[in-house]
């Protein structure tokens, strides 16, 4: 059949019957089908057979995740950049997933930058940290001095913004950052 590929992943267009469960196999260019089961078990997808004639919806959102990043770790990259690799999972999916993201990084010497505005997510998985505002990068320190000393407007907003157990934040408006903030302004450090 025909292929529709995209970011390293391949659809294989497959030629028969509609009331076959699936007219689509997953697959990685130029890859075995040994290489697909080792990059299912890499990321923690059990019977990957079974998985290759799933259409996307039929997986939860937990393993579509985990098809994304093998599909990412196909190419055996050094840097994987992860744009919101959390976002619409439900709590324990997402701490599996930032758990295996860590395994990744520890097993295969992969860098990852981490796209994300989820505070915990950043105390949980960043060792430097960028903010940015407005499209501007702002501050720039490690996770343990952003937290500790956090330095920009916005950065202190962010921080700000963080609900805390047994404490009941009473204000009537929320905290704002001047929109003409002057970015020369900031010491050099931050800027």
């Amino acid at each position: 059949g025909d292929h529709v590929c995209a970011a390293g992943l391949c659809w294989r267009r497959r030629r028969r019957p509609r009331h076959a469960a699936s007219d689509r196999a997953l697959c990685f260019p130029e890859r075995s089908l040994s290489d697909h089961d080792e990059l299912f078990e890499l990321v923690g997808i059990p019977m990957a057979e079974d998985k290759y004639n799933e259409y996307p919806f039929k997986l939860s959102g937990g393993q579509r995740q985990r098809v994304m990043i093998a599909m990412s770790m196909a190419c055996e990259p050094k840097l994987l950049i992860a744009d919101e690799p959390t976002t619409a999972l439900d709590v324990t999916i997402q701490a599996q997933v930032l758990e295996l993201m860590n395994d990744l990084k520890r097993k295969k010497g992969t860098s990852i930058l981490f796209i994300t505005h989820d505070l915990a997510v950043v105390a949980q998985m960043a060792d430097e940290v960028i903010v940015m505002y407005r499209g501007h990068v702002v501050e720039q320190a490690s996770v343990k001095e952003l937290f500790e000393n956090p330095k920009h407007p916005y950065t202190k907003a962010l921080l700000n913004s963080i609900p805390i157990p047994g404490k009941v934040k009473r204000k009537s408006r929320l905290d704002t950052v001047d929109e003409n903030v002057n970015y020369l302004d900031f010491p050099k450090e931050i800027r």
